[in-house]
């Protein structure tokens, strides 16, 4: 209940550009919400609006077998060398009722490993994150793309040979596979310099940090009130305890100073 009211209070979106939000009113907010990841590259991705433009002038927004689809599973095959099946579903429920399946057991979102977070799961499933730098070994792999649109696609990558008849994947629309393209391409090119130096949070009381994405290590009870102070300076957290939060590519010095002390001096400082 506590997520769904933060989620709640989260302002109406006029616009987005990079990583920065602006509401009806106005109001600018640096985003470490970031979508859950889905856009850790940033909103208006580089490139990505003429692919999209393109794709959707070509009637690619319903959900129909293309090729793009077969562009992006290459592309994920390429990425993750050591998986031999891939599948692509509209949500990630459906990614993990194909994992259930393919692994004999129930898995639910409890269930899946998070490298944010800097959790193991039950060692059968876990996300891959961008930019933590390290080689996923779960039996499942369900990589948290960096482009995608409302959340579609969503991946599943088996290290085991599938039969090409078995958990097949869903059509998604053309558009939304062009965007995950566009997303994993645009990596290479990302964070050349990060903004947030590794002693920029160095001993925040209360945080954990991870590449860019840092947790709450409090209590949940006192996470909202957190992230209340931090929207109330023009810090989009993720609403989601624990989240994690995000910290964006790219920033002013000022964002920067401003987010290293509310990480410093919330909670306890």
């Amino acid at each position: 209940m506590a997520e769904r009211e933060l989620r709640d209070e989260v302002p109406r979106i006029r616009r987005a550009r990079g990583f920065r939000l602006y509401d009806v009113t106005g109001r600018r907010l640096l985003d470490l919400w970031q979508a859950c990841g889905e856009a850790i590259l940033g909103h208006r991705t580089a490139h990505a609006g003429s692919a999209l433009k393109a794709a959707l002038d070509r009637g690619l927004a319903a959900p129909l077998p293309t090729a793009w689809e077969s562009r992006l599973i290459s592309s994920l095959a390429a990425r993750f060398p050591s998986y031999r099946s891939f599948r692509l579903f509209t949500t990630r429920e459906r990614a993990l009722e194909a994992a259930s399946r393919v692994l004999g057991a129930p898995v639910t979102v409890d269930d899946v490993a998070d490298p944010g977070l800097g959790t193991r799961g039950a060692g059968q499933a876990g996300l891959w994150r961008p930019f933590l730098g390290e080689e996923p070994d779960w039996p499942v792999l369900l990589p948290v793309l960096p482009f995608t649109l409302g959340g579609s696609p969503a991946a599943a990558c088996f290290r085991v040979a599938l039969p090409d008849d078995a958990e097949p994947s869903d059509s998604v629309p053309g558009v939304a596979a062009v965007a995950a393209l566009r997303g994993l391409a645009g990596l290479a090119r990302a964070r050349p310099v990060d903004p947030f130096g590794p002693r920029d949070l160095e001993g925040a009381p209360g945080w954990e940090r991870r590449g860019p994405y840092v947790r709450p290590v409090f209590a949940a009870g006192a996470y909202p009130q957190v992230f209340r102070t931090f929207l109330a300076r023009g810090v989009l957290l993720s609403p989601f305890y624990p989240g994690p939060s995000i910290l964006p590519g790219e920033a002013s010095e000022g964002e920067r100073r401003l987010v290293a002390s509310l990480f410093h001096s919330i909670p306890g400082g």
